[in-house]
């Protein structure tokens, strides 16, 4: 082996046992796989979600509505199946819930107009259909022929009604008439208010906002997001925390929002009205009710970093969402 060869190779093995016992080098090699396998996590998109006021049906409409149970079980069981509304955890209902209040959403009053007209409209030719049967009854009750219209009343054939009681038959006639009078008077009370707060140029606004924070996590493990975040705006700052627990990934009891690794998830943060100043919270909710497009910085913590997005209030509101969900105490 040439002298060249040999010191070549001294070198070589110099260099490995150096870098096999230097502790620095250690360390950096640690350190590299660890980030390698760290979580790596950004945000991608915050969608605001605005909320506007709700229509309220005045007392004496709503009121008539509520102590008619016939009306409603009818307008639930065969009007409105399969008709929905979204709300904010992500789950559906029927349109029917919109009754259980006086208040209506604007994605309710939205369903439900047409609905309403269909029904009342129905209601309309049903009565018109009875009043042709009520008159015939009482041209035969003179001795004057006239046709009976094939129908149902209480579950019996008209003309088996008829047969066993021709005057029970006619009060049955304008009993069911009159229960369909009432209804039709109580859905053109319901639909004259629809339709004033459907003709609204600009509903009104709360001032609460809910944001949608995309949240991406391309590392090899697992991230954490803590509950609470804070919300820069102007020369204020106000506090945020997260929303429902029933909204992916809050699915748990932990206070803790888990993103996994290579994984997407769509958190959802609220504004912290106990943990913000009341200047700061009242000067918010005055740009979100006046439609200021005020700019905004959102700031969610990790274990050992900050995410950073910035966004800006929307001009069009959300009227499309239901803002039924709980925040956490």
């Amino acid at each position: 082996m040439s002298d060249i060869a040999l010191e070549s190779k001294k070198a070589l093995i110099a260099a490995v046992v150096a870098i096999l016992f230097n502790p620095v080098s250690a360390g950096v090699g640690y350190f590299v796989a660890k980030g390698l396998e760290a979580p790596k996590l950004k945000i991608e998109y915050i969608n605001v979600l605005v909320q506007t006021e709700p229509l309220v049906l005045p007392a004496q409409i709503f009121s008539k509505l509520k102590d008619d149970p016939g009306l409603l079980n009818d307008l639930r069981s065969i009007r409105f199946q399969g008709h929905v509304q979204y709300n904010i955890t992500n789950t559906y209902e029927d349109c029917e819930n919109c009754f259980k209040e006086d208040r209506f959403s604007r994605r309710c009053v939205e369903n439900l107009s047409a609905q309403l007209e269909d029904a009342r409209d129905a209601y309309k030719s049903q009565g018109q259909y009875l009043q042709e049967n009520i008159t015939a009854l009482e041209m035969r009750e003179v001795g004057r022929d006239a046709e009976i219209r094939p129908m149902q009343i209480f579950g019996e054939s008209i003309y088996a009604l008829i047969k066993k009681d021709r005057e029970g038959a006619l009060r049955a006639l304008k009993s069911t008439k009159k229960q369909l009078d009432v209804w039709i008077e109580i859905l053109n009370s319901v639909l004259v208010e629809f339709n004033k707060f459907m003709s609204l140029e600009s509903v009104p606004r709360t001032g609460q906002v809910v944001f949608l924070v995309g949240i991406l996590n391309h590392g090899d493990s697992d991230g954490v997001i803590y509950p609470e975040a804070s919300l820069s705006f102007g020369d204020s700052s106000i506090s945020l925390r997260k929303g429902d627990k029933v909204v992916r990934p809050f699915n748990s009891d932990s206070p803790y929002l888990v993103i996994k690794s290579h994984s997407f998830e769509e958190v959802i943060f609220v504004v912290d009205e106990a943990g913000s100043v009341t200047g700061s919270l009242n000067k918010w909710r005055s740009l979100v009710q006046n439609r200021v497009q005020e700019s905004f910085s959102l700031t969610a913590k990790t274990v050992n970093s900050r995410l950073v997005k910035t966004g800006r209030l929307p001009e069009a509101d959300s009227p499309n969402i239901n803002f039924n969900f709980r925040v956490l105490e």
